[in-house]
């Protein structure tokens, strides 16, 4: 009984951290946030709902694309509280910064945003709404609403199977008394089904997405291990904007070379 209602603590307190849902409030213990990356996906999920509906939105009113592509992200980012794009910020300057670990660490956690910050968002931005803008096909636009799913199931494995950078911070916080391997069992499924999904779209831009994303793990991992020691709060919001990015590349690369 006890674990059922950590269960059910551990979805009030993602939707509480990973959102701006309004949700009930309590006091948080070790035991509320044991199952809390389980629900991280869910999360996508609901980010991936607004994208279809603007989607769909766009299409009812006959209006050009390029509005409805910036409304749906404007919501998404309001949903998520921007939580991960500041992740991706400070991670940014932290890397630009050609400091030693612990000084990349310190960097992180300085609430100032340094010029870096500034100009990868630009980039970040420009080079999402080029690819997203360019995808028309409606199997593709359902493809693309599963990545918030995806780069979350993969950062919760990621989180789980890296040791922290730190031994203090959010991160240390929500995961030490977490059973690892059932998390990690628990974001595999998960993750399976929603590539089993996206199969039934398309079956080449499956196998396409799981190699594109593959690597862009093993790569990221070794990045952060290496710069940082390990993975942090701010390098998971980072990577799941990265994951992201490469969802919609594959995606655009995929469409003009008219396999979508």
């Amino acid at each position: 009984m006890k674990e059922i209602v950590s269960f059910f603590r551990s979805f009030i307190v993602a939707f509480s951290i990973y959102s701006k849902i309004p949700m009930p409030r309590f006091e948080w213990d070790g035991s509320d946030m044991r199952y809390h990356l389980v629900f991280f996906p869910f999360v996508g999920a609901i980010a991936g709902a607004i994208g279809i509906g603007c989607y769909h939105l766009s299409l009812i009113c006959g209006a050009e694309r390029l509005p409805f592509v910036l409304i749906a992200g404007a919501l998404i980012i309001l949903f998520t509280g921007g939580l991960h794009i500041d992740g991706m910020m400070d991670t940014m300057d932290a890397i630009h910064s050609y400091q030693p670990k612990e000084k990349k660490l310190e960097i992180m956690k300085d609430p100032h945003v340094g010029a870096f910050a500034i100009i990868s968002l630009a980039v970040y931005l420009m080079l999402f709404i080029a690819f997203v803008y360019d995808i028309t096909d409606k199997s593709a636009w359902y493809i693309l609403c599963s990545a918030p799913v995806i780069s979350r199931a993969l950062c919760g494995l990621l989180i789980m199977t890296t040791k922290n950078a730190k031994d203090e911070g959010m991160l240390k916080a929500e995961t030490k008394d977490s059973p690892k391997r059932l998390i990690i069992a628990f974001l595999t499924v998960e993750l399976v089904i929603i590539l089993a999904l996206v199969g039934l779209l398309s079956i080449i831009a499956t196998g396409a997405l799981i190699i594109v994303q593959l690597l862009v793990l093993v790569f990221y991992r070794r990045m952060a291990c290496r710069q940082f020691g390990g993975m942090s709060g701010d390098l998971a919001g980072c990577y799941v904007c990265v994951s992201e990015l490469f969802t919609a590349f594959t995606l655009f690369v995929l469409g003009k070379g008219g396999i979508l």
